[in-house]
């Protein structure tokens, strides 16, 4: 019988969470794994049912959740408890923790509840060591994914091949997370016949984007995109202009489709850009050296 694991969730927005669990869920890993995912709402108080073998958390921790954690905990104390963290790295803490001692006591306290904490990224399993977070025997490195077979490099032609201008994309949640009005800053101090951007997404920060590229005549937000492969074909190079970012779906996708890159180096983006420019020292990456042109 194969051993089932079973996934919380309980925020649906968030997108790359979502796919890497739905990428996971329809990997050849069912072969060997029963996987099964939950909306599970850590604020309230509530009975689950389950065989699970394991129980996987992947919302983003908080000290309103951690009654519901020891809730659970108190339901299934045989039943090891895993936490994937997506959420939370160096560079978040720096840009929205204004009180770190109550906010690390908080992480403290809820990856005490874990028998294990997954890290996604090199440079956030070191953050969680060096602020002594989580013991070094309870963190587990593993590396986020998606199913990448829709961003073929076929057709894929040579940058400004096809345009009279590079044109150049950035798409995600509509979130300060993402940097995105970073970016449309930058963009009104480039001259339009240097290059073109497509914004692509949708978010809390819509309104506000929208009014910064007015203005821009080389900038243009196409919204949200369901075919994120076929956005990329009509761009020559992807920019990621995050704050902070555990891990990076993006850099993966657009390094899948052959595109430049652009990207800030914090946290997960950091590490995907040490490890191409070491294994590829002609691949097509170009750091933002602290992010300082976005200022």
């Amino acid at each position: 019988m194969r051993p089932k694991i079973l996934h919380c969730v309980d925020d649906n927005s968030m997108g790359g969470v979502n796919f890497a669990l739905q990428a996971l869920c329809d990997s050849s890993l069912v072969q060997d794994y029963d996987f099964e995912i939950r909306y599970v709402d850590l604020t309230r108080l509530s009975r689950i049912s389950t065989s699970a073998d394991i129980i996987c958390f992947h919302g983003a921790s908080s000290w309103r959740k951690l009654i519901g954690l020891v809730w659970l905990k108190l339901q299934f104390p045989r039943t090891p408890f895993m936490l994937q963290e997506h959420h939370y790295c160096q560079h978040f803490v720096v840009s929205q923790i204004p009180s770190v001692s109550r906010f690390y006591r908080m992480l403290k306290m809820t990856y005490a509840l874990m028998d294990y904490v997954i890290a996604i990224s090199p440079s956030q399993r070191q953050w969680m060591i060096t602020n002594n977070l989580v013991t070094t025997s309870a963190i587990e490195l593993v590396g986020q994914g998606r199913d990448l077979s829709q961003f073929v490099t076929t057709n894929v032609q040579a940058i400004s091949a096809t345009h009279k201008i590079p044109v150049i994309a950035a798409y995600g949640r509509f979130h300060q997370q993402k940097g995105f009005d970073l970016l449309l800053h930058a963009m009104a101090n480039i001259a339009t016949s240097q290059c073109q951007l497509k914004l692509a997404g949708e978010g809390p920060q819509l309104t506000a984007l929208t009014k910064l590229a007015a203005p821009l005549a080389h900038v243009e937000i196409v919204g949200r995109v369901d075919n994120v492969a076929d956005f990329l074909m009509t761009c020559d190079a992807v920019i990621i202009p995050s704050r902070w970012e555990p891990f990076g779906l993006v850099f993966i996708e657009a390094l899948a489709m052959q595109k430049w890159i652009i990207s800030t180096e914090v946290d997960g983006l950091g590490d995907q850009l040490t490890e191409i420019t070491s294994r590829w020292p002609d691949a097509y990456v170009t750091p933002i050296k602290g992010g300082q042109w976005l200022q």
